[in-house]
């Protein structure tokens, strides 16, 4: 069993469960809540309104990373990467809706958001060091995630589509993410570029 205290906040993980409940069904979820440990048997309620998860709770990585490894364990790494890549373009729609989207598109720029990425980070996870250093010529930014003891294949992939979609709130176009290194492909840390066109 993992060690790791890392933890996430619930706001994404909320969405993140909806999602998975409606895209792979009920009763996979459900068999895969089975499967956890007991000392994470009671943090889901599939009952209760948003299964019980509240958006301002932090939520312990281990228990998040085995869901996902239940939920996920048959599939191939591609077919892995690919439903990531959809729960994040999912997730990020969910949460850049309405004022929040506006205020994105009129308030943030590339330059804005590389200065309080660290900050961003912290409200989601209490691990890891983020880095976003946008490129001279503007149309890129470099990314980095070091020391984080939460981190895990889904969720990598996650923040790898999620980049795009942030940027892409910011009124961008053409935006893309290209993984450089993954520890999980024994690289020291996460490294990804999103570029948006010129």
């Amino acid at each position: 069993m993992e060690t790791s205290t890392s933890r996430a906040k619930g706001v994404a993980f909320k969405e993140l469960l909806i999602w998975l409940d409606q895209r792979l069904g009920r009763d996979k979820l459900l068999q895969a809540l089975a499967h956890l440990p007991p000392e994470y048997k009671n943090i889901i309620r599939v009952e209760a309104a948003n299964f019980g998860i509240l958006s301002s709770s932090w939520y312990p990585f281990p228990f998040v990373h085995k869901l996902l490894d239940e939920l996920t364990g048959s599939m191939s790494r591609q077919e892995r990467f690919d439903l990531a890549q959809e729960a994040s373009r999912a997730i990020m729609e969910a949460t850049l809706q309405g004022m929040y989207k506006a205020i994105v598109r009129a308030f943030v720029s590339p330059n804005l958001y590389a200065k309080f990425a660290t900050k961003l980070w912290q409200s989601y996870y209490d691990s890891g060091d983020f880095k976003v250093v946008i490129t001279a010529d503007g149309h890129s930014a470099d990314s980095t995630v070091k020391n984080w003891s939460g981190h895990h294949s889904f969720v990598c992939d996650m923040n790898l589509m999620a980049a795009t979609a942030i940027y892409e709130a910011m009124g961008l176009k053409e935006v893309s993410s290209k993984r450089v290194s993954c520890i999980d492909e024994g690289a020291p840390y996460c490294h990804f570029i999103t570029s948006w066109a010129k």
